[in-house]
């Protein structure tokens, strides 16, 4: 990818770019800056290529593998800014989410909520049904009204009792605003509502259109 904005940045100055990678189950997800990887006796190629052998062996501790990329770096060097984060890449359980693809015609809206009322069900979090309705109902309407073809929506649960996740994905970049509107405005209520209902909702780009989320704090 071409290089794009620096982290943090964003809204009103800008948009950010994505890529869909498939990673094998048990891969490390390794970011770093630059001041790890080069110094005025090693140029970035090396450094990357020093970072990427010192990641041969991924079924280590993670704090293990920080430390010796850390060691072996040798950051002593002209030290720059760093930052390093190593994750593993584990599979979700199945259990956890559901996904569909749907059609963009408006009978869909009321499947959709259906397809909400019985997972939230299954998974003992019907307390919740009525909101995650009204807003899945909410951005499915819009995708439709907007985007038009396929659809898709998932939901996926934190066994923890953290956050129910909620995204609905169409094939429209344009990104959802949140307007203001007045007390007997007809449409355009639908981000206000995920806005005011939620605990926390965005967006991100995808190659082919946009992902709207919003979360929501189980009971």
């Amino acid at each position: 990818m071409a290089p794009g904005l620096p982290l943090g940045l964003g809204g009103t100055t800008g948009t950010f770019d994505t890529l869909d990678i498939g990673l094998p189950d048990g891969s490390l997800f390794v970011l770093c800056t630059d001041g790890l990887l080069e110094n005025k006796a090693r140029d970035i190629d090396a450094g990357l290529d020093l970072l990427c052998a010192n990641l041969a062996e991924p079924g280590r501790p993670l704090q293990e593998i920080c430390d010796q990329v850390v060691k072996e770096l040798d950051l002593s060097k002209d030290r720059d800014d760093i930052a390093l984060l190593i994750s593993r890449v584990h599979p979700l359980p199945p259990d956890r989410s559901v996904a569909w693809r749907l059609p963009g015609e408006p009978r869909q809206v009321a499947h959709c909520r259906r397809l909400v009322r019985d997972t939230l069900a299954a998974w003992g979090l019907g307390a919740l049904t009525e909101t995650v309705e009204l807003l899945v109902g909410e951005l499915v309407t819009n995708a439709i009204q907007h985007a038009g073809g396929e659809i898709r929506l998932r939901l996926q649960r934190d066994p923890d009792g953290g956050p129910l996740l909620c995204e609905v994905c169409d094939d429209l970049r344009t990104p959802p605003e949140l307007q203001a509107q007045s007390a007997t405005a007809e449409r355009g209520w639908g981000i206000l509502l995920v806005n005011e209902l939620s605990r926390k909702w965005g967006y991100r780009r995808t190659t082919s259109g946009k992902v709207v989320w919003f979360t929501i704090d189980p009971p």
